[in-house]
C-alpha cells in the first residue's frame, strides 16, 4: 500500500510539470525550441543505452549484494 501511495503521488505531481513543458514546446511557431530540446536528449539517450548494454552489472550488483553472485554452473 505504501509503495502504491508513493507512485500515485509521483504521477499526480509529475503530470502537471510534464504537461507544462510539452505545451511550451508544442505551442510555439519557432521550431528552434523543438530542435534545442531534441539535440541534448538524443546523445543522452544513446549514452544511457550504450552504458546499459556495456556495463558489467554482475560486478556492480555483486559489490552491494554479494549473495546474488552464486555459481550455478555445477547444478
Amino acid at each position: 500500500m505504501y509503495n502504491e501511495f508513493i507512485v500515485w503521488i509521483g504521477v499526480l505531481l509529475g503530470r502537471p510539470f510534464v504537461q507544462r513543458i510539452i505545451s511550451e514546446f508544442t505551442n510555439t511557431d519557432n521550431p528552434a525550441a523543438i530542435i534545442m530540446a531534441i539535440t541534448p536528449s538524443t546523445p543522452g539517450i544513446l549514452i544511457t543505452l550504450y552504458l546499459l548494454v556495456k556495463i558489467n552489472w554482475n560486478k556492480i550488483i555483486g559489490k552491494r549484494f554479494p549473495w546474488t553472485n552464486t555459481d550455478n554452473s555445477n547444478e
